[in-house]
């Protein structure tokens, strides 16, 4: 049932004692609370992932990192396919040979704010989209991109300083 027909029907079930507003606030409060406390309207940032220096993060096929809040990586981390044996060694049964393309990359969502993301001479490398961003403007540091099929992509107006 959509919003508007759930309003359509609660209206017809207006108290005779009670206006039709104060009905539609009082049966409505409880579903706008939900929407806000169920994450649907962004609340403040929480959430943070730190990555120690020299780890390395393998993705498989299809697979990639989506930041929604805030990222911090020390100098040395690297992410990779998980084909790159060249880095933190097989991590398949048998040896890997990585491609150009064989994971997503690492997208930085609309919900990133300005001073959020922190990469300190993080390499990227064997990406589709080795860095994306949206709508933000982002500082970042010794950023080290090898073999991806694109290096950086900045949708709706947001910049790399």
């Amino acid at each position: 049932m959509s919003f508007l027909n759930a309003m359509a029907a609660c209206l017809k079930k207006v108290p005779a004692n009670q206006s039709a507003v104060a009905h539609l606030i009082q049966r409505f409060i409880p579903f706008l609370l939900a929407l806000l406390l169920g994450g649907l309207i962004p609340l403040a940032h929480t959430a943070e992932l730190s990555i120690r220096s020299g780890v390395v993060v393998k993705f498989g096929a299809d697979a990639g990192m989506v930041v929604q809040e805030r990222l911090r990586t020390a100098a040395g981390v690297s992410f990779t396919s998980l084909a790159d044996d060249s880095l933190g060694g097989q991590s398949q049964s048998s040896s890997g040979t990585p491609g150009t393309g064989d994971w997503a990359g690492l997208s930085l969502s609309a919900f990133v704010g300005v001073g959020d993301i922190s990469l300190n001479n993080l390499s990227i490398k064997f990406a589709q989209t080795a860095l994306q961003t949206e709508k933000q403007n982002h500082q970042i540091s010794g950023l080290n991109l090898q073999q991806n099929n694109t290096g950086i992509l900045v949708k709706g107006g947001g910049t790399f300083i």
